[in-house]
């Protein structure tokens, strides 16, 4: 959540065990490995950000994805790689990604006045 959907301090430890839970992944040390063992006990309504339902891994991702924290997220790293890695990206760059429309938001980063703007020497 931290790296790919929401950021930094946007969820709290107990959603991470939450999120674990959904889809029983089971972990062996003894063997290194880790698989997927659907398990009946372990698919209860679990609280993650806020909302507690029953859910499987798609469900789980849609609930993380909806939040308005991941179109932030999302807009921001899209910025900060294509754009300027030393700016803040305008408002309007979340708002082109609210509907999670990747060309809208690629469009208005290549439209974005930052390309206009005088660049700063290295």
């Amino acid at each position: 959540m931290e790296l790919m959907t929401l950021g930094v301090n946007k969820f709290t430890e107990d959603d991470v065990k939450a999120a674990a839970r959904p889809d029983g992944l089971l972990h062996k040390p003894s063997h290194g490995s880790s698989r997927l063992r659907p398990d009946p006990a372990l698919r209860q309504a679990v609280t993650i950000l806020g909302t507690t339902a029953k859910l499987d891994a798609e469900s789980l991702v849609a609930l993380i994805v909806a939040k308005q924290e991941n179109a932030k997220f999302i807009a921001e790293r899209m910025w900060f790689r294509f754009v300027s890695g030393s700016s803040a990206p305008p408002p309007s760059i979340a708002g082109s990604f609210a509907s999670r429309d990747i060309p809208s938001l690629v469009s208005a980063l290549v439209y974005s006045s930052a390309w206009t703007s005088p660049l700063t020497p290295w």
